[in-house]
C-alpha cells in the first residue's frame, strides 16, 4: 500500500511538471498584430458610408450604453465636403441647432461662431448640424448676417431641449437627409 501511494504521488508530480518542460503551443506563439490601414463605416446593407477620419470634435456622444468617441467620416454632398459623426444607430454632430419654435420644428439656426474666441474661424471643413426630419444635414448659409433671435428649443445629441435664451445665430440650409442614403445599424470594418 505504501508503494502504490508513492507511485501515485510521483506520477502526479511528474504529470504536473510536464507543462513546464513542454509548454503548449498557445504559450510558445507570439500574438499576431497587424496594422489597420483603413477603417470604413458601413450600413446594415454593407454600403460604405465613408472612411474613418477620427473622432468628432472634443465632445463625447453616447453609443449604446457606453460613452464613446463618435467616429467621423467625410461625405461629399453636392460638391460640398461635410464632416459627419456616425454612431451605431444614426448620425451625430457636435453643432447645436436652434429653433424659434418649441419642439425643434421649423427653420434651424446655428450659433454665430465668430463670437467664440476659442473656436477657429477659418476651419478647413464647415461646421454642420444634424437634426429632424430624420438625420438631415444642415449647413450655415454662406455669407449670411448673424441675427439675435429668441430661440425656444435646441437640438443636440439626438434630442430636443427647451431653450429660452436669445442667441446670436445664422440661418441654415438643408443639404440632405442621410436616412435616404444609409440604413442603420452602422458598423466599423477594418482593412489590413
Amino acid at each position: 500500500m505504501r508503494i502504490t501511494r508513492s507511485i501515485g504521488i510521483g506520477s502526479l508530480l511528474l504529470f504536473s511538471c510536464i507543462p513546464c518542460f513542454f509548454p503548449s503551443s498557445a504559450y510558445s506563439q507570439k500574438p499576431r498584430v497587424r496594422p489597420v490601414v483603413r477603417i470604413t463605416i458601413v450600413d446594415s446593407k454593407d454600403a460604405t458610408i465613408g472612411v474613418l477620419l477620427g473622432g468628432l470634435g472634443l465632445n463625447f456622444a453616447p453609443v449604446g450604453h457606453n460613452i464613446a468617441f463618435t467616429p467621423t467620416v467625410l461625405l461629399d454632398v453636392e460638391g460640398r465636403l461635410v464632416p459627419v459623426g456616425v454612431a451605431k444607430e444614426g448620425f451625430r454632430s457636435d453643432t447645436i441647432l436652434y429653433y424659434e419654435s418649441t419642439g425643434c420644428a421649423g427653420q434651424p439656426w446655428v450659433a454665430d461662431i465668430s463670437l467664440a474666441p476659442e473656436v477657429p474661424l477659418h476651419g478647413l471643413l464647415p461646421s454642420v448640424g444634424i437634426g429632424p426630419p430624420g438625420h438631415t444635414v444642415y449647413a450655415a448659409v454662406a455669407g449670411s448676417t448673424p441675427q439675435l433671435r429668441s430661440v425656444r428649443s435646441a437640438f443636440a445629441g439626438g434630442h430636443c431641449y427647451a431653450n429660452a435664451i436669445p442667441q446670436q445665430v445664422v440661418p441654415t440650409e438643408a443639404l440632405i437627409d442621410l436616412d435616404t442614403e444609409f440604413t442603420p445599424p452602422f458598423q466599423v470594418k477594418a482593412a489590413q
